[in-house]
């Protein structure tokens, strides 16, 4: 078995991790989410909707933020979640598509991996994740894809000036996984920290979530 094997292997194990709770309330502004553990760890059921510099709600309605959550550039999606949370590595998402299904040599392909396993986390899916179709922002502030994409953040860096993000659509039945320019402003998803980082995470990854 080779050591990314191992890694990816060793995530679906059980973590360390803060006690076990229902819910989430954010002490920054009060707002609740719900928590579900997934591949050994603790993830928000929610889009992130703290209001952080240069976030944004689709189109400006605060409809939109209370319903899909707010969208953030990638430097300050790093920042955003609150304190005991991150946003998630890409390895991390590894973890949850390969307990989905996700074939282990398709996890880090840059394309849609794993059909069927985008329709069990979309909002009208069978998994407690639930990603809405919460769209996304150009850097210029152009705003696209609500009620046809999920554009979700990982904390990992593909290069200098992108990084890691998956994405759902109403089109595809999997996960995609692909490059994005950080200004972008794409939906946040948080996670519990866990007390060790996993093997194969990278010294960001690892630091992203402590």
């Amino acid at each position: 078995m080779s050591a990314v094997r191992c890694a990816i292997c060793l995530m679906l194990l059980p973590v360390a991790a803060a006690p076990a709770q229902e819910g989430f309330t954010d002490p920054r502004d009060h707002r609740s989410y719900g928590v579900v553990e997934v591949a050994g760890l603790r993830w928000m059921t929610e889009n992130l909707g703290y209001v952080a510099r240069n976030s944004a709600c689709y189109d400006h309605l605060e409809e939109n933020c209370e319903k899909l959550g707010r969208l953030y550039p990638w430097e300050i999606a790093l920042q955003a979640c609150p304190d005991g949370w991150h946003l998630a590595t890409d390895y991390e998402w590894q973890a949850v598509e390969l307990a989905l299904g996700v074939p282990f040599e398709e996890l880090a392909a840059n394309q849609e991996r794993g059909e069927p396993a985008g329709e069990r986390i979309k909002l009208s899916g069978s998994h407690a994740l639930k990603f809405p179709y919460a769209g996304y922002s150009t850097p210029e502030g152009e705003f696209r894809g609500k009620d046809e994409t999920a554009a979700i953040w990982t904390a990992s860096e593909a290069d200098f000036n992108h990084a890691w993000h998956r994405d759902l659509d109403g089109e595809r039945t999997g996960i995609y996984r692909s490059r994005v320019y950080k200004p972008w402003r794409l939906s946040v998803r948080c996670v519990q920290n866990h007390l060790e980082p996993a093997a194969g995470e990278s010294e960001s990854e690892a630091a992203a979530s402590r």
